[in-house]
């Protein structure tokens, strides 16, 4: 995903109060997004398996799970592949807060088995890692492995992909294991520090109209704002529904949408 950058119109249909004399009530030239460098702060990256075959920030997309039968148990059961899940190319560089990365999948089942997750970067493997043994049982249960070996920095171009792969435990029985994702129920996700995301400060885009309010103070109406929000992971990665902006308007806090 190429995009990088996006910058979220704020229409404030407050009465912001001035108590100055009038000026003109001709709409102001619009004024571009200041200059500031991407420097975002290493922060908790969450990436959630979101449909068969992708890794996104956010619960979105088809649910999706992967079937792992072991009809010979252990004995004469090779292990089984789960899909390859891949992150939408970064858009700009992401530097690496540390060295440990988390995966958390969701399974159910019967018999005996263990997990050894796959982590990658354009494709190449960097760092594998087995979980316990897992019983399974027909209620879903969470299965956390952790990890290191990750890059200084995520660059432009880069890809982030994980694999599991499961093995038969059980000697004397057949292994039936299914892995969810993608539901809110079973947030299978990827976690790093990184600096992905940064929000600069808001600018005056559009001063609006003035009229007089009341107790003779002018006011303004349809006052824009922009706030520029830049993402590594692009700005169709961005959950805009969940982006406010907190005011104050005459001493009042006031919390505002785009």
């Amino acid at each position: 995903m190429g995009a990088h950058k996006t910058v979220l119109l704020l229409f404030v249909a407050l009465l912001l109060l001035a108590n100055t004399l009038p000026a003109s009530t001709e709409a102001a030239e619009v004024i571009e997004p200041p200059l500031v460098d991407y420097e975002p702060k290493i922060r908790p990256l969450l990436l959630f398996a979101a449909g068969g075959e992708e890794l996104q920030p956010g619960l979105s997309g088809n649910p999706g799970q992967s079937q792992h039968l072991f009809q010979l148990g252990a004995w004469g059961s090779q292990p089984s592949d789960g899909p390859f899940l891949e992150t939408d190319a970064f858009g700009l560089d992401a530097p690496i807060g540390s060295e440990e990365w988390n995966f958390t999948l969701w399974t159910r089942g019967s018999g005996s088995v263990d997990f050894e997750v796959r982590i990658h970067v354009n494709g190449n493997e960097l760092d594998a890692v087995s979980s316990n043994a897992i019983t399974l049982t027909s209620e879903a249960q969470s299965v956390t492995v952790s990890g290191s070996n990750l890059p200084d920095e995520l660059l432009a171009g880069d890809t982030i992909g994980i694999r599991w792969t499961v093995t038969c435990n059980s000697f004397d029985s057949t292994c039936d294991c299914t892995v969810l994702w993608g539901e809110e129920d079973y947030p299978t996700n990827l976690s790093m520090q990184a600096a992905t995301y940064q929000f600069d400060e808001p600018w005056l885009i559009e001063e609006g109209e003035m009229f007089r309010g009341s107790h003779e103070n002018y006011s303004r109406r349809d006052v824009v704002w922009g706030v520029q929000a830049r993402w590594a992971l692009g700005e169709l990665a961005i959950d805009q529904d969940t982006i406010v902006l907190h005011t104050v308007d005459s001493g009042v806090e006031r919390i505002l949408e785009p």
